[in-house]
């Protein structure tokens, strides 16, 4: 990454939710569309708010939640809790379902990482969008060929 991108790892999580893009005079939140808005809206609504999205993506990416090395666990643990605070900061209904244990090559135990359930709204009558995503990345060291510290954006 350039150093114009750089941010600092330090977690920012009062940081506050940008509103969301203006829509046009007489539309209607509630029945909105993805893409009603229109693409030029959503796009200047990204880019008014840059910073704040950089910021939040620095943020994340510095939690070295490497779920193949059993001693980063918990930094697993903390990224999904650091998701689930948007989620609900976004307005979500959040719930964590916790998934039980791995057995180590060694016989021991450590707990999986509980996957995040959201939802936003409840209307029956709405279409469902199901985002399957996974937030553990995989074991990575400046040794391993990274020019740049691989959890500093």
């Amino acid at each position: 990454s350039s150093q114009a991108h750089r941010h600092s790892p330090a977690l920012q999580s009062d940081m506050e939710v940008p509103p969301p893009p203006v829509l046009a005079q007489g539309q209607k939140r509630r029945t909105q569309r993805v893409g009603d808005f229109g693409d030029a809206a959503f796009f200047e609504h990204v880019d008014r708010h840059r910073d704040v999205y950089v910021n939040r993506l620095a943020e994340f990416c510095a939690i070295p939640g490497v779920s193949a090395e059993p001693q980063r666990r918990p930094e697993v643990r903390k990224a999904v809790e650091w998701a689930k605070g948007w989620l609900e900061k976004l307005g979500g209904a959040i719930r964590l379902e916790e998934l039980g244990d791995e057995v180590l090559p060694d016989g021991s135990k450590i707990p999986l990482p509980p996957a995040v359930l959201a939802q936003f709204g409840d209307d029956p009558k709405k279409q469902t969008l199901l985002v399957y995503g996974h937030l553990d990345v995989q074991p990575a060291k400046k040794s391993d060929g990274w020019s740049t510290d691989p959890f500093v954006l």
